[in-house]
């Protein structure tokens, strides 16, 4: 069961790095927030982070003033961690 979860999270992590070498980061993003919500539901805490960070990245790349929102996002987190 753990091995395929893994090798799920590591198929989709293949995807979203594919997205971004294609210029994709919009389409990145829906596949983290996916991850997102997938790795919350099973409570991968690792993922979840992963998933945090990436998504921060993805949208300083096309959202203005995003600096705030991340940064309570990642308060609302690690706080439920």
């Amino acid at each position: 069961m753990f091995t395929k979860v893994y090798k799920d999270y590591e198929k989709q992590w293949g995807q979203v790095i594919k997205f971004e070498k294609e210029g994709l980061p919009k389409s990145a993003l829906i596949l983290v927030s996916q991850i997102y919500q997938q790795a919350k539901s099973h409570g991968n805490k690792p993922q979840v982070l992963k998933a945090l960070i990436y998504q921060a990245s993805l949208k300083s790349q096309f959202e203005e003033d995003n600096l705030l929102k991340t940064i309570q996002d990642f308060e609302k987190e690690l706080l439920g961690l």
